[in-house]
This record gives structure tokens, sequence and C-alpha cells, in this order.
């Protein structure tokens, strides 16, 4: 778990030094005074709009401005009062007028809530009462349950009641009622005998007494407590999850329902933001992400705006490529964003919060677990069996699954818990947190799933790499890596060559037998996972982690390579089709015409590189020996070469260097 630093906009004095600037949380009405702000106001419209149900759960990425956006809500609906409680009515004279009614320091503009529609403005500015919910955890520490409903009452709930302090006298509720909220808001109080559920509906009870109108629920971090669980690998317990589970179903009851009923006078009534699409029961009483894509993120206006003021808009396209990408409407990330922006270096790296939180899964990420199959989302992952597009419920039961993934270690016959039902869950995790982003259909039915941009793309290299260095161990010497690279740059046609490189490879493959129960998919996963993290010196120009239909073939591991390396001028294309044992058996395979087209739509040509080598290749492998029949840098079947690998020196010298390290 990670410390909650939600950003939407940097708050900075221009007389701070650029190597000081952090982006940090502010409110809203701080935010709207800076240099970068973003004006998003118009929610305001779609919040109070007329929707499919009154009560909304609004997921999001975080960081992504869920918080900035509630609290830009919350001010601008809610009431102002006199210290005895009465409503201020001249909407002037409102504590929040000046950030609503008043220009835009950066722009000279007026906020778009008010410039659009003044008859809007003056219906709802300052009209509503408003019930303001932090779900955070207290620290990042373990979750225990005790804590948290104690940090719930006496913090979020109090803090609730300490924002409509002046109910205590209140001329339109009971003695008995005042009574109640006073002792709500004495810090040295006992709440022990009420629930959170029924402060909240006690609060809402004593607004509508107040005003005569529903009070709005706006709540954020729902899901803290249960993100604490699920990052926490020595945290589970089928009966904290089934107690959380009630105090959700009770928290959606209390939110959703109105304290004055047959209220027609509007439709919403409650907002609710996580960043896991917990299970809400009933659709039709509480809908999820009913605002449209802008409320999480920046637009590609809105970033080359701020790129503008900066002084930046020659790295719109670096902008994009590290920190856009995220779901078929291509929002940019805007902690990164804003980073990157008053970063001094002016440099294009990570710089999101949430990289790093997947530490705990790492297993999942093995070549024996889901690795081979969320490697493709490198660059376009089909999943047939995934529902995540539809961002729909998380059902606590998942948690399950997820705690499965935490606790897979080696060797890999502790992976048969790596299962389809289990991908779906962890690819709907990893959409959830911003880590895949869903791009669209392919047959009409088949989601496709994408790691969104470079930000993302660097760290699950990272988890890749780490997770396959922790099956395969070869793979972590960095002598062997060293080798792989040199031996693929050294290929010059000759058979001295030829061999180094199949060496190479069948070391790698007798070390995942070792270490594998798909020795042959390992070898092709290791392969890709090591092109996806070079060392310093070569390039990588093209890796293709997904299948091509019209060259690997369905629902079998993808063993084909296809991939370039380059070292100075020189680019080498490889086509490498790795034999599966069973194949072997009843004859193998052969190189084809069409294997050799697999570069033409990557612009890996000999117009786009100086120097550039193509080499096709079959390797195939027995229990005793390896046969490598290549090309080099030519399609005449005919001029089929091969080199033969035995198996067993090079089993010696992994059991030597196993037995020194």
């Amino acid at each position: 778990m990670f410390p909650r630093v939600v950003i939407f906009v940097l708050a900075a004095t221009k007389c701070l030094a650029l190597e000081t600037i952090k982006v940090t949380y502010e409110t809203y009405d701080v935010l709207r005074n800076t240099e970068l702000f973003v004006d998003k106001s118009l929610l305001t419209e779609a919040f109070l709009e007329d929707v499919y149900s009154p009560n909304t759960l609004q997921t999001g990425r975080r960081s992504f401005g869920k918080t900035t956006n509630l609290d830009m809500i919350r001010r601008f609906l809610g009431i102002d009062v006199r210290p005895n409680g009465t409503m201020i009515n001249d909407k002037r004279r409102h504590r929040n007028y000046k950030v609503f009614g008043h220009t835009i320091r950066s722009t000279g503009e007026y906020p778009l809530v008010y410039k659009n529609s003044i008859q809007f403005f003056t219906k709802n500015f300052g009209e509503h009462p408003v019930i303001w919910l932090d779900l955070a955890a207290e620290n990042t520490g373990p979750y225990e349950e005790i804590k948290y409903t104690r940090h719930l009452m006496n913090g979020t709930l109090r803090e609730a009641f300490k924002s409509h302090f002046y109910l205590s006298n209140s001329s339109k509720i009971s003695s008995e009622d005042k009574e109640l909220v006073a002792k709500f808001l004495d810090s040295k109080s006992d709440l022990g005998s009420h629930s959170f559920s029924e402060g909240i509906s006690f609060l809402k009870k004593i607004l509508l007494a107040h005003y005569e109108r529903d009070a709005f629920v706006l709540a954020d971090n729902v899901d803290a407590a249960l993100r604490q669980i699920i990052f926490d690998p020595k945290r589970y317990d089928d009966q904290v999850i089934e107690k959380l589970g009630g105090f959700f179903d009770s928290l959606f009851d209390v939110c959703s329902k109105p304290e004055k009923p047959g209220n027609t006078l509007r439709k919403r009534q409650t907002l609710l933001t996580s960043i896991i699409p917990l299970d809400t029961k009933n659709p039709r009483l509480f809908s999820k992400n009913q605002f449209p894509a802008y409320f999480n993120g920046f637009t590609e206006p809105e970033v080359r705006k701020l790129s503008i003021i900066r002084n930046m808009e020659e790295h719109m396209d670096g902008i994009t490529a590290w920190y856009g990408g995220f779901g078929e409407n291509s929002t940019y990330n805007p902690y990164s964003v804003l980073s990157f922006l008053f970063s001094a270096s002016k440099e294009l790296k990570p710089y999101w919060l949430e990289l790093g939180s997947l530490e705990t899964f790492k297993a999942a990420f093995s070549p024996d677990c889901f690795g081979p199959v969320l490697i493709e989302a490198f660059e376009r992952g089909e999943f047939p069996l995934s529902k995540a597009h539809e961002r729909g419920d998380f059902p606590l039961e998942h948690v399950a699954r997820l705690k499965h993934l935490q606790n897979l270690r080696s060797p890999p016959s502790a992976f048969n818990q790596c299962s389809d039902d289990i991908l779906d869950t962890f690819i709907a995790f990893l959409v959830d947190l911003g880590y895949l982003t869903f791009k669209g259909f392919v047959c009409g039915s088949v989601p496709v799933f994408k790691i969104p941009n470079l930000e993302v793309r660097g760290y699950m290299s990272k988890i890749f790499y780490e997770a396959l260095a922790d099956q395969i161990p070869l793979n972590a010497d960095s002598r062997y890596r060293q080798e792989l690279f040199d031996a693929m740059t050294a290929l010059n046609g000759s058979e001295a060559t030829m061999e180094r490189f199949a060496r190479v490879l069948v070391t790698l493959l007798v070390s995942a037998e070792q270490n594998s129960g798909a020795a042959e998919s390992a070898l092709a996963h290791s392969v890709r996972v090591n092109l996806l993290n070079p060392p310093s010196k070569f390039r990588v120009p093209y890796v293709r982690t997904s299948r091509d239909l019209s060259f690997d073939e369905t629902n079998q591991p993808n063993l084909n390579l296809v991939f370039a390396v380059q070292e100075g001028d020189r680019t080498i294309a490889f086509v490498i089709k790795i034999v599966s044992a069973q194949k072997v058996a009843v004859g193998g395979e052969i190189l084809i015409p069409a294997d050799f087209k697999a570069f033409k739509s990557k612009g890996l040509t000999r117009k786009t590189c100086k120097e550039i080598i193509y080499v096709a290749a079959i390797l195939s492998c027995d229990e005793i020996k390896c046969k490598f029949n290549y090309f080099w840098d030519d399609t005449s079947l005919e001029h089929e070469k091969h080199v033969k690998i035995s198996k067993d020196p090079i089993r010696k010298t992994l059991k030597t260097i196993k037995k020194f390290n």
C-alpha cells in the first residue's frame, strides 16, 4: 500500500526554483489560481443531469483527479451558512463564489460552468447540503479492522459533522437530535454505540429537517481498506473480507436511500469514487462511471494548452508517447504530465506514483504463469476470455484469486493456480490500476488490451524481467545476457558465429528445462523479455510480443520469435521458429517463403536502415541434441544450412555454475 497522494494541478509560486517544485495535493480553491490549471467545472452539470440512476460509483486510476473533481463538485453545490445556521442566499457573498464566479488567473476567462450557462449557475451554485466523506486509511500500515473503524468514526464521520456544526443550534430539529449532534462534534465522546452507516443516515435526516431538501453524499477513496488488504501479501482472512463486504453494502444502502420519500426534485443523489469497481449489487440504484471520460485524466487539447503555457509544445509527441494512451479516448496521466512540465531537466521519465504497486504480484508474470500471455499486451494483447473492458463489478471473492497469485512460489508445480478464470480477474485488476488499457475489439468480440505508454511499459518490462530471473536464474546472469546480445550482433554468416548463437539459445533452453514445466515456451518468453531489457550498448528497434494470425498458430504457445537488434549502424532482423518437442517427434517444421515477410510492415528495410541483414531459422530439439536450421540474408530455400548442438556439455556447465553460485 502506498501513501495517499492525489494530484491534479501543480501548485507553486513563481519565486520557487524549478528544482524545488513538486507535484502535491491541493484543494480545488487553491488549484484554480495556479499557473497550470485545467478547468473541468462542467462536470458539475454532468453530475446534476438526469441519469440512469441517482447514485454513481466513479472509478479511476490513482492520481488521475478523482479527489480534485469531487472537491470541486462539493464546493460548487455546498450551501454557505452563517454561524447560527441560516443560509446565505446572496451568491456573491458565498465563500466559494470567487472560485466559480471570478475569472481564472492563468487565462483571464470565467470558469466554464459560469461562462456557458448563467442560468444553470444561478439555479445550482450553493443551493444544496453536502455530506463529504473521505474513507482513506489513516496510515500505510497493515489493515486492522478495529483501527480502521475507529478512524472512520472519530475521523471521517466526525469531520462530516463538523462541516455542519450549526445543526446543534438548529430550531428545526429536536432537542434529542441536538444532543446527538453535540456528541458527534465532541472529540472526547465515545461513538462506540453507533455505526458508520447510522451516523451518515442521522446526518442526512437532520440536514433534511434543517433545509427541507435531501443532502448530496460525496465519498472519496471508498475502496481504501480493500486496497490495503489486496496489496499486503500477509493479510487475508475470509471473515475480514466478509465484514468488509457488509460494510460496503451498508454504505451503498445508506447513501442511496433518500431521507425524503417520493423526492422527485432531482435525480442525482450520491457520488462515490474508488479505484476498484466495487459490486454495488443494484445497477438500477447504483450505476458506474456515468461521467464523461475526461472526469479522469487530461485530454489532448488540455495537455497541449499546458505545454504552450510552459513553452514546451515541441515536446508534445514525447508527452503523448510517455504519458498518454489511457482508455479508448487516449487520456493522459495528470501527475506525470505536470511533473514533466515542471521538471528542471525536461527529461521524459517515470513519475507516476502507482508504478511499483505490482511487486507483490511478480510471480504472476513468470514464464509458467501468465508471463507469456500478458507480454502480448506490449503490442496488442487479445484475450478472448476477458470481460475487463466492461469495467464491471469486482466481487470480493476475487480477492482470494489475487492472493493466490501473491503467494505463488517456485518450483513450477506451484503454478497450477494460474488458471483462465484467475487470468481474467488479473487482467481486470491491471486495467483498473492503469497498467493495461482497453483498446477495442478484433473479430467483433475479442477484447484487445495494450500497455498504454512508455512510462508504464518501462515498469512492466522490469517486472517481466525480475519474474523471469526469479524462475530461470540464468537470465539474471549479466555474463550470459551480454553473451546473448554479443552472439546476435556478431553474426556474419559463418558457421562459427551461427553455432555460437545457437549454443546461447540452447543454453537458455536447457536452463528452462531445469526450471520450467514448458521449456520451449519459457525459452521464447525469455528471449522476448531480454530483448525488452537490453544491455545499454544495444538497441532493439523491434520485438514482436503479440501473435500474428497469419504466422502463429492460435490456441498454442507463441513459439515464433520476430525481432531486430542494432549495434551501431548495423541491424540484424530475426525470424526464429522454436519447434515443440511434440512436433519434433512427428517430423518437425520447415521454413517457407512467407516467413521472410515478417518485417515488411515494421519499417525495417534496406531503405530505412543503413545496413540490415535478415536471418531466418528453426530451432528443434530432442533430449540429446538441438538442430539449428538457418538462412543468412537469403530467401532461397535451397541455400538452407544447419548446425547441431549437444545438450550434455551445456547441462554440465550449468550444473557447475549453479554449484559455485
